[in-house]
């Protein structure tokens, strides 16, 4: 299976059972989507064996606290990782920052608990991520400090089209940090950026 594409549907053992022993069997796939599934942690763990390694994986709203084993194994292969509405920390940050390679287009971490921590190490792979195209970091737990590291590196994301901040424990400070870098990326000739969300308490 190349494409699976289970999203908002509740899976039981069984369910479990049969996508661990029968999917996946050729060691990779294009994408994955279990879009609110409410998995949880347990659950999520036996998804998936080991060792398959994906393009694409999209694993919103399911009561994550922790990365399975199997997308910390995968990281690398990925252009696309939804992880929001889940409940992430810095630590799942850390691996994905130090996990992702240089195919990563879309990054969602959206609506976690990621604080300065792990913006600091998402914005670090900056200048590694060349093609990241989207980044959603809003409604974490990010001050000034965190969501000031991702302005202080933004700026050699040539190929961002949408950045979303916003909705963390910010104030005007680093909202005027980013705002002044955005305005110098949107000069450049052949600028892509088309939306950069800000605003939040």
């Amino acid at each position: 299976a190349k494409h699976v594409d289970i999203s908002y549907v509740l899976l039981g053992p069984s369910d479990l059972a049969h996508l661990h022993s029968v999917l996946f069997r050729e060691g990779s796939a294009a994408f994955l989507d279990v879009t609110s599934c409410d998995l949880g942690d347990q659950r999520a763990a036996r998804l998936v064996r080991d060792g398959v390694k994906f393009e694409s994986i999209a694993a919103s709203l399911n009561a994550l606290t922790e990365l399975p084993s199997w997308v910390q194994g995968t990281l690398g292969s990925l252009s696309f990782l939804q992880l929001s509405h889940n409940e992430l920390s810095d630590r799942d940050a850390l691996a994905i920052a130090s996990g992702c390679g240089d195919k990563l287009r879309h990054l969602d971490l959206g609506v976690n608990g990621i604080g300065d921590t792990g913006f600091e190490a998402v914005a670090r792979q900056f200048t590694r991520w060349t093609e990241l195209e989207y980044l959603f970091l809003r409604s974490n737990i990010a001050s000034d400090k965190g969501v000031s590291a991702v302005a202080e590196s933004m700026s050699c994301l040539d190929e961002l089209v949408e950045l979303h901040v916003c909705w963390n424990l910010t104030t005007s400070d680093s909202t005027i940090a980013v705002a002044q870098v955005v305005a110098g990326m949107m000069k450049r000739p052949g600028s892509k950026l088309q939306l950069v969300d800000l605003f939040g308490p």
